[in-house]
């Protein structure tokens, strides 16, 4: 299983060092690549509520930016088992991953454009550090090629190792983070995220 530990290294060395506090009214959020599998974003056509808090750090922003990205392909990921042979178990897990991963889209699309902040930050952005991390492309589209015996255990892998990144990035947000809306979804994150990795685990027999 790849868990990108370099790439990951970078990212939380990034959160956890340019994060100056500041309200809405000044600086600049910081910045998040798309994955490496260049992710097309769809945004949610009604963003959530704004924030109650407008005070924030750019550890905030960034999360929220590398969030609705790395969602979105945890939502493609998940939804490859609706028309693939899998069980009802592994169905049920999916299915409540898109609607969770839709729902943290739609809280910090919502937060984001309360702060008047683009919703994702240009690629150029991040390249210098390693990117965000996710799926190659070329990971992404093995995972949907795989045949149907072994695919259960191919995509349960692989949503494994992406949520295992999602806890990676919630703990850096949730620790440099100054916003307490923004650490509260990167605490929920994190303990929704390991508490589906165990169910996952379990169906892999381990």
């Amino acid at each position: 299983m790849n868990y990108r530990a370099p790439v990951l290294a970078a990212l939380c060395a990034l959160l956890l060092t340019g994060c100056g506090a500041h309200s809405s009214a000044s600086g600049h959020g910081a910045a998040s690549g798309h994955g490496p599998a260049a992710v097309s974003v769809a945004l949610p056509a009604e963003p959530g509520p704004a924030a109650e808090s407008t005070s924030y750090n750019d550890a905030d922003v960034m999360f929220l930016q590398m969030l609705i990205p790395y969602n979105t392909q945890g939502v493609e990921i998940a939804k490859l088992a609706e028309s693939r042979g899998v069980s009802g178990e592994v169905k049920k897990l999916t299915a409540s991953i898109v609607g969770t991963h839709n729902e943290e889209i739609v809280t910090a699309a919502g937060w984001l454009k309360g702060w008047n902040k683009p919703m994702t930050a240009p690629v150029d952005e991040h390249k210098h550090h390693g990117g965000m991390p996710g799926l190659t492309a070329d990971e992404l589209a093995k995972v949907k090629g795989a045949p149907d015996e072994g695919f259960e255990e191919k995509l349960v892998n692989t949503l494994i190792a992406h949520h295992d990144d999602a806890v990676q990035m919630a703990r850096a947000a949730s620790a440099d983070g100054s916003n307490p809306e923004v650490k509260g979804l990167a605490r929920k994150v994190e303990s929704l995220r390991s508490t589906q990795v165990k169910v996952m685990l379990k169906v892999l027999g381990q």
